[in-house]
């Protein structure tokens, strides 16, 4: 599957890859997909393919920092940033496509910026598809960056500070081994500011969830350990879209696109997706 790669100039200067893949159909749908934390657009290529079978127009970005964007690897200085790189680019997108219905996914601290995005955009965006979205982060870890404290992600903010561990984010083999050995993924230690800001931005997204309005499709693996999967029972409890949908699947980890029950998952979204 070919994926047309282009570059968008942020506000900021800095190159940022932008991916398109048309629809095998002649439809008037676009869908913006925002990926995770350290990746990068490539790994969705599975599942891209299969929106445009489905009719969908896809765009993506690769955020500063992230795969072949401009930018310190996997350092964001503030997520204020990532935010207002998508809606100057949506406002291109929708400047070339005046007649598309536009749909948003967004997978971890893609889901988490995806529903900020859709939360500044809900006029323009027909439904919201997340996945293990980053809405709330696992206990333990606002522990541990309150012991690493804002100091040092002040005095050395790219310092990598805290420890991932990558073997989480799916029960398949293979695709660890894949994700540690692609040049484009960042597998270090993550910077102290960049920690910092993850927890202050899903702690900020949490106060928003009730303002939410329009369809919304929530997946999680219950076994995740990267984001909590009750960031994502908060945001279907609190979110006032009288169209919700919550699926918790049990046994999966965090990328419930790459674990072997992905065939499910990519199906559940599709058929959500054919309905709105």
């Amino acid at each position: 599957m070919l994926l047309k790669r282009t570059y968008f100039q942020s506000e900021s200067g800095r190159k940022l890859a932008v991916y398109q893949k048309s629809s095998v159909r002649d439809t008037q749908k676009g869908l913006i997909l925002f990926h995770g934390y350290a990746e990068y657009t490539d790994r969705y290529r599975s599942f891209i393919d299969m929106l445009s079978k489905e009719g969908f127009n896809v765009y993506a970005i690769d955020h500063h920092g992230h795969g072949r964007s401009d930018g310190t690897r996997a350092y964001i200085n503030d997520f204020n940033t990532l935010i207002s790189d998508a809606s100057v680019w949506f406002k291109e997108l929708k400047i070339a496509h005046p007649n598309y219905v536009w749909y948003v996914f967004g997978h971890s601290m893609g889901g988490g910026i995806a529903l900020n995005f859709t939360l500044d955009h809900q006029d323009e965006i027909e439904a919201l598809v997340l996945s293990g979205p980053l809405i709330k982060l696992p206990d333990n870890v606002p522990k541990f960056l309150r012991l690493i404290g804002q100091g040092l992600s002040i005095v050395t903010p790219k310092l990598p500070a805290v420890a991932v561990d990558f073997d989480l984010i799916s029960r398949d083999p293979d695709v660890i081994r894949i994700y540690k050995e692609d040049p484009l993924i960042y597998t270090g230690n993550v910077r102290a500011r960049t920690a910092i800001e993850m927890d202050k931005f899903s702690k900020r997204i949490q106060k928003r969830l009730s303002e939410l309005k329009i369809p919304v499709w929530i997946g999680h693996g219950s076994l995740d350990r990267i984001t909590d999967p009750d960031g994502s029972r908060k945001l279907y409890e609190l979110a006032a879209s009288p169209d919700k949908t919550l699926k918790i699947y049990p046994g999966l980890f965090h990328e419930i696109l790459n674990e072997p029950e992905s065939q499910i998952v990519m199906h559940d979204i599709s058929q959500w997706l054919a309905k709105h």
